[in-house]
Protein backbone atom coordinates (compact mmCIF):
# COMPACT_ATOMS: atom_id res chain seq x y z
CA UNK A 1 0.00 0.00 0.00
CA UNK A 2 1.30 3.83 -0.11
CA UNK A 3 2.83 5.35 2.32
CA UNK A 4 0.80 7.84 3.29
CA UNK A 5 -2.75 6.67 4.46
CA UNK A 6 -5.55 7.23 2.01
CA UNK A 7 -7.96 10.14 3.86
CA UNK A 8 -10.61 8.02 2.54
CA UNK A 9 -11.44 5.78 5.52
CA UNK A 10 -13.27 3.26 2.88
CA UNK A 11 -10.04 3.46 0.62
CA UNK A 12 -7.87 2.95 4.07
CA UNK A 13 -9.08 0.04 5.19
CA UNK A 14 -9.35 -1.98 1.90
CA UNK A 15 -5.62 -1.08 1.97
CA UNK A 16 -5.12 -2.30 5.41
CA UNK A 17 -6.92 -5.16 5.07
CA UNK A 18 -4.51 -6.33 1.97
CA UNK A 19 -1.44 -5.03 4.00
CA UNK A 20 -3.06 -7.21 6.93
CA UNK A 21 -3.78 -10.77 4.84
CA UNK A 22 -0.08 -10.21 3.82
CA UNK A 23 1.58 -9.51 7.43
CA UNK A 24 -0.74 -12.41 8.34
CA UNK A 25 1.69 -14.89 6.21
CA UNK A 26 4.80 -13.14 6.48
CA UNK A 27 8.18 -13.16 8.81
CA UNK A 28 7.86 -9.66 10.45
CA UNK A 29 11.64 -9.59 10.90
CA UNK A 30 12.02 -9.60 7.20
CA UNK A 31 11.08 -6.06 7.58
CA UNK A 32 11.98 -5.20 11.29
CA UNK A 33 9.07 -5.39 13.27
CA UNK A 34 8.27 -8.28 15.83
CA UNK A 35 5.60 -10.86 15.27
CA UNK A 36 3.83 -8.70 18.64
CA UNK A 37 3.82 -5.68 16.44
CA UNK A 38 2.57 -7.26 12.91
CA UNK A 39 -0.09 -9.10 15.17
CA UNK A 40 -0.99 -5.32 16.83
CA UNK A 41 -1.65 -3.91 13.40
CA UNK A 42 -3.86 -6.77 12.27
CA UNK A 43 -5.66 -7.13 15.78
CA UNK A 44 -6.58 -3.53 15.31
CA UNK A 45 -7.36 -3.55 11.63
CA UNK A 46 -9.98 -5.88 12.23
CA UNK A 47 -11.19 -3.76 15.37
CA UNK A 48 -11.54 -0.84 13.39
CA UNK A 49 -13.25 -2.57 10.43
CA UNK A 50 -15.85 -4.21 13.01
CA UNK A 51 -16.37 -0.40 14.65
CA UNK A 52 -16.89 0.40 10.64
CA UNK A 53 -19.90 -1.90 9.82
CA UNK A 54 -21.03 -1.00 13.20
CA UNK A 55 -21.62 2.73 11.80
CA UNK A 56 -22.46 2.20 8.93
CA UNK A 57 -25.22 -0.13 10.76
CA UNK A 58 -26.06 2.33 12.72
CA UNK A 59 -26.33 5.14 10.26
CA UNK A 60 -28.53 2.69 7.92
CA UNK A 61 -30.89 2.40 11.40
CA UNK A 62 -30.80 6.23 11.92
CA UNK A 63 -32.25 6.99 8.20
CA UNK A 64 -35.11 4.22 8.75
CA UNK A 65 -35.58 5.48 12.02
CA UNK A 66 -35.72 8.95 10.77
CA UNK A 67 -38.18 7.88 7.77
CA UNK A 68 -40.44 6.07 9.94
CA UNK A 69 -40.84 9.40 12.26
CA UNK A 70 -41.48 11.51 9.48
CA UNK A 71 -44.20 9.27 8.06
CA UNK A 72 -45.57 8.76 11.35
CA UNK A 73 -45.79 12.32 12.30
CA UNK A 74 -47.09 13.29 8.65
CA UNK A 75 -50.18 10.48 9.67
CA UNK A 76 -50.46 12.44 13.03
CA UNK A 77 -51.22 15.85 11.54
CA UNK A 78 -53.28 14.46 8.79
CA UNK A 79 -55.52 12.75 11.32
CA UNK A 80 -55.39 15.97 13.51
CA UNK A 81 -55.95 17.82 10.44
CA UNK A 82 -59.80 15.73 9.42
CA UNK A 83 -60.67 15.43 13.22
CA UNK A 84 -60.59 19.43 13.80
CA UNK A 85 -62.49 19.81 10.09
CA UNK A 86 -65.00 17.48 12.10
CA UNK A 87 -64.93 20.02 14.95
CA UNK A 88 -65.32 22.58 13.25
CA UNK A 89 -67.87 21.63 11.15
CA UNK A 90 -70.02 20.48 13.63
CA UNK A 91 -69.55 24.03 16.27
CA UNK A 92 -70.24 25.54 12.77
CA UNK A 93 -74.00 23.36 12.39
CA UNK A 94 -74.79 23.67 16.12
CA UNK A 95 -73.73 27.33 16.67
CA UNK A 96 -72.35 25.97 20.09
CA UNK A 97 -68.81 27.86 20.52
CA UNK A 98 -68.27 25.29 23.45
CA UNK A 99 -67.49 22.49 21.06
CA UNK A 100 -63.83 23.97 20.99
CA UNK A 101 -63.31 23.93 24.68
CA UNK A 102 -64.79 20.41 25.23
CA UNK A 103 -62.11 19.25 22.55
CA UNK A 104 -59.69 20.84 24.67
CA UNK A 105 -58.58 22.88 20.93
CA UNK A 106 -58.50 27.10 20.04
CA UNK A 107 -61.11 28.01 17.69
CA UNK A 108 -60.00 28.76 14.37
CA UNK A 109 -58.52 32.50 13.66
CA UNK A 110 -59.69 34.88 10.92
CA UNK A 111 -57.86 34.07 7.78
CA UNK A 112 -55.18 36.52 6.96
CA UNK A 113 -54.28 37.02 3.09
CA UNK A 114 -50.91 37.19 2.79
CA UNK A 115 -49.41 40.39 1.24
CA UNK A 116 -48.09 40.83 -2.16
CA UNK A 117 -44.87 39.92 -2.87
CA UNK A 118 -41.82 42.45 -3.53
CA UNK A 119 -40.20 42.70 -6.59
CA UNK A 120 -37.23 40.38 -7.36
CA UNK A 121 -33.75 40.92 -7.70
CA UNK A 122 -31.38 40.36 -10.35
CA UNK A 123 -28.63 37.84 -8.84
CA UNK A 124 -26.59 36.70 -11.67
CA UNK A 125 -26.84 36.29 -15.49
CA UNK A 126 -24.97 35.01 -18.04
CA UNK A 127 -24.47 35.33 -22.58
CA UNK A 128 -23.58 31.88 -23.21
CA UNK A 129 -21.78 30.31 -26.24
CA UNK A 130 -24.86 29.60 -28.44
CA UNK A 131 -26.38 32.93 -28.12
CA UNK A 132 -29.34 32.45 -25.24
CA UNK A 133 -29.00 34.45 -22.29
CA UNK A 134 -29.15 33.12 -18.77
CA UNK A 135 -30.60 34.72 -15.73
CA UNK A 136 -30.49 34.07 -11.88
CA UNK A 137 -32.74 36.28 -9.67
CA UNK A 138 -33.60 36.31 -5.82
CA UNK A 139 -36.18 37.67 -3.65
CA UNK A 140 -36.68 38.41 -0.06
CA UNK A 141 -39.92 37.62 0.79
CA UNK A 142 -39.50 36.84 4.43
CA UNK A 143 -40.30 32.73 3.99
CA UNK A 144 -44.17 32.76 2.86
CA UNK A 145 -43.54 31.47 -0.40
CA UNK A 146 -46.13 29.98 -2.55
CA UNK A 147 -44.66 32.22 -5.80
CA UNK A 148 -44.54 31.21 -9.00
CA UNK A 149 -42.54 34.13 -11.69
CA UNK A 150 -43.61 35.97 -14.28
CA UNK A 151 -41.09 36.66 -17.17
CA UNK A 152 -41.52 38.99 -19.89
CA UNK A 153 -38.83 40.55 -22.87
CA UNK A 154 -38.16 43.26 -25.08
CA UNK A 155 -35.97 43.72 -27.80
CA UNK A 156 -34.16 46.87 -29.58
CA UNK A 157 -33.30 47.25 -33.07
CA UNK A 158 -29.79 48.79 -34.48
CA UNK A 159 -32.17 52.69 -35.80
CA UNK A 160 -32.77 52.46 -32.05
CA UNK A 161 -36.74 51.44 -31.82
CA UNK A 162 -37.93 48.71 -28.87
CA UNK A 163 -40.62 46.28 -29.55
CA UNK A 164 -43.58 45.62 -27.15
CA UNK A 165 -42.94 43.37 -24.15
CA UNK A 166 -43.97 39.97 -25.24
CA UNK A 167 -44.54 37.45 -22.26
CA UNK A 168 -42.23 34.78 -22.38
CA UNK A 169 -44.16 32.31 -19.81
CA UNK A 170 -44.33 31.04 -16.09
CA UNK A 171 -41.53 29.74 -14.13
CA UNK A 172 -41.19 28.19 -10.61
CA UNK A 173 -37.70 28.43 -10.55
CA UNK A 174 -35.57 31.30 -9.76
CA UNK A 175 -34.10 31.13 -12.73
CA UNK A 176 -34.13 30.98 -16.48
CA UNK A 177 -32.69 30.39 -19.75
CA UNK A 178 -33.70 32.82 -22.79
CA UNK A 179 -33.28 29.69 -25.59
CA UNK A 180 -35.13 32.02 -28.20
CA UNK A 181 -33.33 35.54 -28.40
CA UNK A 182 -34.12 37.03 -31.66
CA UNK A 183 -31.76 36.65 -34.15
CA UNK A 184 -30.69 40.18 -35.88
CA UNK A 185 -31.58 42.41 -32.79
CA UNK A 186 -29.12 44.16 -30.57
CA UNK A 187 -30.91 44.66 -27.26
CA UNK A 188 -32.63 42.36 -25.40
CA UNK A 189 -34.29 43.54 -21.76
CA UNK A 190 -36.42 41.31 -19.25
CA UNK A 191 -38.96 42.20 -16.72
CA UNK A 192 -39.69 39.58 -14.24
CA UNK A 193 -41.91 40.05 -11.27
CA UNK A 194 -43.46 37.53 -8.12
CA UNK A 195 -47.24 35.84 -8.59
CA UNK A 196 -48.53 34.45 -5.10
CA UNK A 197 -50.66 31.95 -5.24
CA UNK A 198 -53.59 33.75 -3.95
CA UNK A 199 -53.40 36.27 -6.41
CA UNK A 200 -50.86 39.30 -5.21
CA UNK A 201 -48.59 40.42 -7.84
CA UNK A 202 -44.96 42.07 -7.18
CA UNK A 203 -43.94 44.97 -9.10
CA UNK A 204 -42.28 44.56 -12.95
CA UNK A 205 -38.69 43.80 -11.89
CA UNK A 206 -36.27 45.86 -14.73
CA UNK A 207 -32.84 43.56 -14.94
CA UNK A 208 -31.48 45.96 -16.98
CA UNK A 209 -30.38 45.67 -20.82
CA UNK A 210 -27.59 43.79 -23.03
CA UNK A 211 -26.89 45.48 -26.10
CA UNK A 212 -24.91 42.68 -28.44
CA UNK A 213 -21.96 43.21 -29.90
CA UNK A 214 -20.11 45.67 -26.94
CA UNK A 215 -19.63 44.98 -23.20
CA UNK A 216 -19.34 48.81 -22.98
CA UNK A 217 -22.93 49.10 -23.90
CA UNK A 218 -24.21 46.38 -20.97
CA UNK A 219 -26.74 48.38 -18.42
CA UNK A 220 -26.91 45.76 -16.03
CA UNK A 221 -26.87 47.06 -12.16
CA UNK A 222 -23.37 47.85 -10.94
CA UNK A 223 -22.03 44.50 -8.88
CA UNK A 224 -23.13 41.77 -10.69
CA UNK A 225 -21.04 39.33 -12.64
CA UNK A 226 -20.85 36.50 -14.88
CA UNK A 227 -21.79 33.23 -13.49
CA UNK A 228 -19.73 30.62 -14.48
CA UNK A 229 -23.07 27.69 -14.92
CA UNK A 230 -26.05 27.37 -14.40
CA UNK A 231 -28.80 24.53 -13.78
CA UNK A 232 -30.54 22.94 -16.51
CA UNK A 233 -33.73 24.48 -17.06
CA UNK A 234 -36.45 23.81 -19.35
CA UNK A 235 -36.85 26.72 -21.53
CA UNK A 236 -39.48 29.17 -20.77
Amino acid sequence: MARRADKDQAGFLTAMGVLAQRWQGADPSAFGLTPQQAQGLIDRYHAALLAAHAADAARLAARKAVAIKGRAMADLRGDFGALSGIIDGVAKSTGDPGVYAAAGIARPGPRRRRPAPPPPRLHDWKVRSDGSIAVVFTIDDGGLGSLVYEVRRQTGTADGRSGPWRAMGVISRKRFIDRRVPVGVVAVRYQVRAVRSNGGRSDWASFGEFRFGTLRGCLWPEGDSFVDSIANEAPV
